[in-house]
């Protein structure tokens, strides 16, 4: 039985440490330039070589999304920021455009997976991608697992496919409304996310969300990656929080795990209540099982549905103590939460906050380095419910 690796997002450093930390195979980042998410933080060359390091150490893997649609022009530049990242160790680099492969090739080392939005629908066209060396498909999000599973079958290449996270109501990715509306290029990375907008209709002046996607939900679904031998099941996610990150990665480990374990007696819906306590836009399963229908859109959507509020990560546990980073204002009379890597369930905690300097605190500002005086180890994401 093939249990799929879980890749996740990582629009920083820190949510890419976070996502291996709480249970993710490898993570996917950007770097400064060449990515569709020009808008994440993405990762410096220095932060790449540190993340690489990290990740090897824990046995697990980092892979360079290159997935931009570049003109002539950027040529140059490609060249010069490869030459610049050739002896970092990554695994793999992420690629949609053929023209990026080959430069890649002929000025690095790494191996190449293609990309979503390279469209890869069929097993001509994933034949054609393992020609010139891709050794994954990260598969079109129009696709079944089962269609997947067959296009491995045929190809005889290392499949992904995506399991949670935001959806596009474009064809894979390839969407060109913000070119129109914004003046920015998607397939460059400029996308503004001009299909979660309202739109009015000209036949009777209402305005709806008209392609407004819910979020993909997979978890249901974890017994046909396993029965169609998917290789890698992918988290979407490099502009949202740590604790997106954080819940989805162990969410997944767990059920994963505990279908390989015991398929008999899974049960998603344990894993399932915590995901809906995310900033989400609803669920589906988009494609997964059958094309994806008028009940994959929220038409009538009112903002993000969230139970959780983020409130600081925990970069250091020094005995009974440990160290937090708030990313919110703090309050000492909070109800707070940890939920930590390697630990099922969340615990609570006791928000007895002091100063770096040991001065008690009633309130504390975002982006302040505090002492919790409760030992929660490293990495732990702080929320309050």
């Amino acid at each position: 039985m093939v249990k799929p690796a879980i890749v996740a997002p990582g629009g920083s450093l820190e949510k890419a440490l976070i996502a291996l930390h709480f249970g993710a195979d490898a993570v996917y980042v950007g770097a400064r330039q060449f990515s569709l998410r020009k808008s994440a933080t993405n990762l410096s060359n220095n932060e790449l070589r540190h993340l690489c390091e990290h990740a090897h150490g824990m046995n697990k893997r980092v892979y360079l999304a290159l997935n931009s649609f570049p003109h002539h022009t950027d040529t140059p530049a490609i060249i010069a920021f490869l030459n610049q990242i050739r002896d970092i160790p990554l695994d793999a680099c992420i690629c949609a455009d053929i023209g990026m492969v080959a430069l890649i090739q002929a000025h690095t080392p790494f191996a190449i997976h293609a990309s979503t939005q390279a469209s890869i629908s069929n097993a001509y066209s994933a034949a054609y991608w393992k020609s010139i060396g891709a050794s994954r498909i990260v598969m079109a999000r129009e696709l079944s697992i089962a269609e997947a599973g067959e296009i491995k079958k045929q190809v005889g290449i290392s499949v992904e496919q995506f399991i949670h996270g935001a959806m596009c109501s474009s064809f894979s990715g390839k969407c060109t409304i913000s070119n129109v509306t914004a003046g920015r290029d998607s397939n460059r990375g400029g996308c503004v996310q001009s299909c979660r907008h309202q739109y009015t209709l000209a036949n009777n002046g209402e305005a709806y969300h008209i392609m407004n996607s819910k979020d993909l939900m997979g978890l249901h679904h974890i017994p046909d990656y396993f029965h169609h031998h998917i290789d890698a099941v992918k988290i979407e996610g490099r502009m949202k929080s740590a604790l997106y990150v954080a819940n989805a990665c162990h969410q997944y480990r767990m059920a994963i795990d505990a279908y390989a374990q015991n398929p008999d007696a899974f049960n998603p819906t344990i894993y399932s209540d915590p995901l809906t306590q995310v900033s989400n836009r609803g669920f589906t399963s988009a494609s997964l099982d059958s094309p994806a229908g008028a009940d994959s859109i929220d038409t009538d959507w009112n903002g993000y549905t969230q139970s959780w509020d983020f409130m600081g990560i925990v970069t250091q546990c020094y005995g009974d103590r440990s160290v937090l980073t708030t990313k919110q204002p703090l309050s000492a009379t909070d109800s707070l939460w940890a939920l930590s890597p390697n630990t099922p369930a969340m615990t609570p905690i006791t928000p007895s906050i002091e100063s770096m300097t040991g001065d008690r605190l009633d309130h504390v500002a975002p982006n302040r380095a505090v002492w919790l005086n409760d030992a929660i180890p490293a990495f732990s994401i702080i929320i309050r419910k």
